[in-house]
């Protein structure tokens, strides 16, 4: 995991999630091609549930992180800023959790906006979360 937020400190990457069942990054087709396939029919929301900077995520760790199959972290470069981000992320499917469900799970943790990978139409795009 170090090797991929380096690359994303260093500019290489804009982002990258990282589970223990999914690793990807947006931006890169080989990783994408892997995630709608497994998706098939389905979709999935990807959802911080922290905002961490980069130098909280390498100073003394006074919390906790949860990797699992679809609990993870979710590592992000803002274009604006270029400020990097270390957040907690929780991975949510369709047609069990729908879209307005995840937007709502969000706004509860105070995030700005959540990916939604559809594997349908094999696309991406990131939503915003109404305030």
């Amino acid at each position: 995991m170090e090797s991929v937020l380096d690359d994303v400190k260093a500019g290489l990457r804009n982002g990258y999630t990282w589970t223990l069942k999914w690793k990807f990054d947006l931006d890169d087709p080989a990783d994408m091609e892997l995630v709608y396939k497994s998706l098939g029919d389905r979709a999935m929301y990807v959802v911080a549930t922290t905002h961490r900077t980069l130098k909280e995520w390498e100073g003394p760790k006074d919390f906790s992180v949860l990797i699992g199959a679809n609990e993870g972290v979710g590592m992000w470069r803002d274009p604006d800023t270029g400020r990097v981000y270390v957040d907690n992320v929780v991975l949510f499917f369709g047609p069990k959790v729908s879209e307005s469900w995840a937007l709502g799970y969000a706004k509860r943790h105070g995030q700005k906006s959540i990916v939604k990978i559809d594997g349908p139409t094999r696309s991406y795009k990131f939503l915003d979360v109404t305030p």
